[in-house]
């Protein structure tokens, strides 16, 4: 059973969810991408595709599109054990909201394997709303998967619009219980940025896995963000995350 934590004894608080912000202000989209083994798998994305006689094509998306889509959706979901959170009457509220619903859908040798869905509101915002995939190895690319793909053409469609607000939606803070490590991990090498929502439900308290370790964006008594590491005295631990934070300030809370 996971532990639970009181932070405001650190003089903490947290977000129970944070947002994802890509914080495109201009210039090539690579540039941004934090990881190297990850920009150069995106540089030559063309030739891995081709290699693995894979294809992704983005265009908006239809309300039968969306409903095909939902079924691999609830298919994946379920065999994985993952929370449905989509639903049939998901896309005309996206509609009703003046809102435009893309897919991008990655194929190989022409059957279907993985698709994103998002939204964009004019040029205010493009947020990325859902995902799912087959589970395809690509062997010789270590940092190449369906999901790095979907998301570079999220992106690059973001930047194509002129888009203001670029994100990759919520999840829930407590990374390495709630979300894992490698979630996490995987966001600040695409470039993401961890971020309060507009709206926040502040809790003190935060659940750590079995062996001592949990990472969640906090707030201090100043109201300054960072990315807070919380692990048992004397642990050693040190956390991979950490080398991909540089555009936030990162700390070590023992306790």
């Amino acid at each position: 059973m996971n532990k639970t934590l009181d932070i405001a004894q650190f003089g903490l608080t947290r977000p129970a969810r944070v947002r994802w912000i890509f914080p495109y202000s201009g210039g090539q989209l690579l540039s941004y991408i934090k990881s190297k083994g990850l920009k150069k798998t995106l540089q030559r994305k063309d030739e891995i595709l081709a290699e693995t006689n894979m294809g992704v094509h983005t265009s908006v998306m239809s309300k039968e599109e969306y409903l095909l889509w939902l079924q691999q959706y609830e298919r994946l979901s379920t065999q994985r054990n993952f929370d449905i959170i989509a639903n049939p009457d998901w896309y005309t509220q996206k509609i009703d909201e003046g809102k435009t619903v893309w897919h991008t859908v990655v194929t190989k040798e022409d059957s279907w394997v993985g698709e994103g869905v998002f939204t964009q509101l004019g040029t205010e915002k493009m947020i990325s709303a859902f995902k799912c995939s087959e589970r395809i190895s690509f062997e010789k690319h270590r940092n190449a998967s369906i999901g790095c793909f979907i998301d570079y053409a999220f992106l690059t469609k973001a930047v194509q619009q002129g888009i203001a607000l670029i994100s990759a939606g919520r999840s829930r803070n407590q990374f390495g219980v709630t979300n894992s490590l490698g979630y996490l991990d995987y966001k600040l090498r695409f470039g993401y940025e961890p971020t309060t929502p507009e709206m926040p439900e502040w809790t003190t308290s935060l659940q750590v896995r079995q062996d001592g370790v949990c990472i969640a964006l906090c707030q201090n008594s100043q109201g300054e963000n960072g990315l807070h590491c919380f692990i048992p005295k004397g642990s050693g631990f040190k956390s991979e995350q950490e080398r991909f934070s540089d555009s936030i300030p990162w700390y070590y809370q023992e306790y």
